[in-house]
């Protein structure tokens, strides 16, 4: 009996398989035992973080290990993915979603990792709840500036839905020419979108020689070429060659393209607040317009006008009818095999300007990459099919622009493809390293973005901001994926998300305020006249009203997360001292974690701006444009509820400081990194207890209170 008893305890002991991973055990660590890679494996930067109760049954060996590029390289080289923990567990970053449901109308659309609304509704639920109660209580003031503004919309943005169809009938294109302006300003504005103008950088897509000569070749003033005549009437009546075409009803063929091309050049330079529903309705109906026989170059570049024009001055971050366009765009471009050697497949056409058809390229992938992130989807053109045709980057007939945007699209792509890459492990650490070193590389004074006129031309710096901008905002997200699925916290990751996004809020404040003295310099007219954005304010918006939303709300949950956090460490708010920092680099120092005292002052620095006496002006014009409007309810919202948090959590621990005088010294932030897997002291463990009961008692109350009454989160910023 006692032997048949020994020989049950000995096969009970052999099926018992150990919780945590080899490397904890190994070095004998406490293992909190998160796939796919426990805490401290992420603090120790273990990557080979294994379970053994993985490998039973798995015929697959355990002993791979995970290949690490060499970040520091910029070029086209795909950081290499991360081997997968187990088969159980491939790319865990593609399961983070957002989903949007009308069952009354069967619609349904699902966001991916990368958009906004995704990491917002996953990131930390409690922090989420506050800011939409709150969100929803500013529904009656949102209504309002809408209702005030109804007109003004209207007029920019023409009511689609009419009965009157341009295409396919009747009307004669001497009809829509008849509400463009005089032939004089006309030419001015075709002039003026091929000028250096940083507000029409679009430009480059477009032959200036062949589209000012079919300019020429297909609008005559009605009298004559006397523009200095002073018939109002005359001046303002246009007549489209009838050795071209006579009507719009016939078969639609490039000729209507290249007629769209010159409306949207006028749109974009003229036409800012107001243009004729006739002419909206022809742009929208052509842009709808599909061929299945074929497609053409000018409708690529048509196309990619109005996605331009869209971008501009229709700014919102989850805008479907956009999507729709890029991907009827890319569509397009491939059809036209754009996406293939295009040296090579055009080389027999000599009257094809092969650089104007890689701008276009690079232009489309930009467009791709833009909205794909937004809407948090995969690439419509995957990387790999662009890295094949890495087109000569010293190219003289290259704009400065394209030459960057061109490295741009090299790095970030294939970083924002392992993303979505189901079948790996995204190296999402690489992937940042990679991204960090080109901006550090293309923008070295990003801090102080418009101060060296001296050796940055502003113009080149406004067009480069749309390339800045996203780079950082794919950067923000990257790291937020970093936080939340696999749970990096290591000082230096904590300490770089921080500083990226501080930056960026700087860059978005000096943008405006910069772009504010550019429409004081060049538009002083419309500053007063116009209903709507200046031009270069409305380019400022349209550039960083995205990764304003994203670094904001990226910024103010990790805060919230940490002050509301009792049981770690030994973090207190009280202890906390303000330290020298600067925002110099995208990765700053290492040695001592960003204190929480420090970065807030920071930000609270950077926005204090936005309330001086002297940029009154500027916000009165501002409040004309809804994306402001929505970045200062977001910001305000956002920032009152981190500021009610880190003050309530001051005085639950000045209300309980005394009672727990025999307290060791608490550790520094650094020190709680390294020495998470230490069981913490009862009697921390009871001060946290503490301190959690006075602080979400008095804090709940408080916001219990606030939700009672009625909350104008704008009333600072008017």
């Amino acid at each position: 009996m006692v032997s048949s008893s020994i020989v049950k305890s000995t096969q009970r002991k052999r099926r018992r398989i150990p919780k945590s991973c080899q490397a904890c055990r190994k070095k004998k660590l406490k293992c909190d035992r998160v796939r796919p890679r426990c805490s401290s494996c992420i603090i120790r930067q273990i990557i080979d973080c294994h379970y053994e109760e993985d490998t039973i049954g798995d015929p697959i060996s355990r002993n791979s290990t995970t290949s690490t590029p060499n970040g520091g390289n910029i070029g086209p080289s795909q950081p290499t993915p991360m081997v997968p923990p187990s088969n159980k567990n491939v790319n865990p970053f593609v399961s983070m979603t957002y989903i949007h449901k009308v069952p009354r109308l069967g619609r349904v659309m699902v966001q991916g990792p990368t958009s906004l609304k995704s990491f917002v509704t996953n990131i930390h639920h409690p922090f989420t709840i506050k800011f939409e109660q709150l969100w929803r209580k500013t529904e009656p003031e949102r209504l309002l500036w809408r209702d005030e503004h109804k007109e003004q919309l209207e007029k920019i943005n023409p009511v689609y839905d009419v009965n009157e169809s341009l295409l396919g009938s009747q009307t004669s294109i001497i009809e829509i020419s008849a509400a463009l302006p005089d032939y004089k300003t006309l030419v001015n504005n075709m002039n003026e979108f091929f000028s250096d103008s940083p507000l029409y950088d679009i430009n480059t897509i477009l032959s200036k020689d062949q589209t000012m000569e079919f300019f020429y070749t297909s609008f005559i003033p009605d009298n004559g070429n006397n523009l200095n005549n002073d018939n109002k009437e005359s001046s303002k009546i246009w007549k489209f060659q009838d050795r071209l075409t006579k009507k719009i009803g016939m078969t639609l063929n490039s000729k209507h393209y290249k007629l769209g091309i010159l409306l949207m050049i006028n749109r974009l330079v003229h036409c800012k607040e107001y243009i004729d529903p006739r002419i909206e309705i022809f742009l929208k109906q052509l842009e709808n317009q599909n061929h299945f026989s074929g497609s053409f170059i000018v409708q690529c570049q048509f196309l990619l006008l109005r996605w331009y024009h869209r971008r501009l001055y229709f700014t919102k971050i989850d805008d479907i009818n956009l999507l729709n366009l890029v991907s009827h765009i890319v569509d397009i471009a491939m059809t036209l095999g754009l996406q293939l050697d295009i040296d090579k497949t055009y080389s027999h056409d000599k009257q094809i300007d092969l650089q104007m058809l890689k701008n276009i390229w690079y232009w489309i992938q930009f467009a791709d990459l833009s909205i794909s992130f937004q809407f948090g989807r995969p690439l419509k053109i995957n990387s790999k099919c662009y890295r094949n045709f890495p087109y000569d980057n010293d190219s003289s007939s290259k704009s400065y622009f394209i030459k960057k945007l061109h490295r741009f699209l090299i790095v970030t792509r294939d970083c924002y493809d392992t993303i979505y890459d189901q079948s790996t492990y995204p190296n999402l650490p690489a992937s940042c390293k990679q991204i960090t070193n080109f901006l550090t590389i293309e923008f070295p004074n990003m801090s102080d973005y418009f101060s060296d006129r001296s050796k940055y031309d502003w113009k080149n710096n406004l067009s480069e901001l749309r390339i800045l901008t996203l780079g950082l905002g794919i950067l923000i997200s990257i790291y937020g994926l970093r936080f939340k699925i696999t749970g990096d916290r290591t000082i230096r990751s904590k300490n770089n998300f921080i500083q990226t996004t501080l930056i960026s809020f700087k860059l978005i404040t000096d943008t405006l305020e910069n772009c504010w003295k550019y429409d004081n310099e060049f538009f002083p007219d419309l500053i007063e006249s116009s209903n709507s954005l200046t031009p270069y304010l409305n380019v400022a918006i349209s550039l960083s009203e995205g990764l304003f939303q994203r670094a904001h709300m990226n910024f103010m949950s990790l805060i919230y997360y940490k002050v509301t956090l009792f049981n770690e460490g030994s973090f207190r708010v009280y202890d906390f001292k303000p330290l020298e920092w600067n925002l110099e680099n995208l990765e700053p120092r290492d040695d001592k974690v960003i204190t929480l005292v420090t970065t807030f002052n920071i930000y609270t620095d950077i926005f204090s701006r936005w309330r001086q006496p002297g940029v009154h002006d500027m916000k009165q014009v501002l409040k004309r444009s809804y994306p402001y409007f929505l970045m200062i309810l977001l910001e305000k919202i956002s920032r009152m509820i981190v500021e009610k948090v880190i003050r309530f959590r001051q005085k639950s621990e000045e209300a309980i400081k005394g009672v727990n005088n025999g307290l060791n010294e608490p550790a520094t932030p650094a020190d709680s990194e390294t020495t998470s897997s230490i069981t913490t002291p009862r009697d921390e463990e009871q001060l946290n207890s503490q301190l959690a009961d006075e602080f979400w008692g008095s804090f709940n109350e408080y916001w219990e209170e606030l939700l009672k009454h009625d909350y104008n989160p704008s009333q600072d910023f008017t």
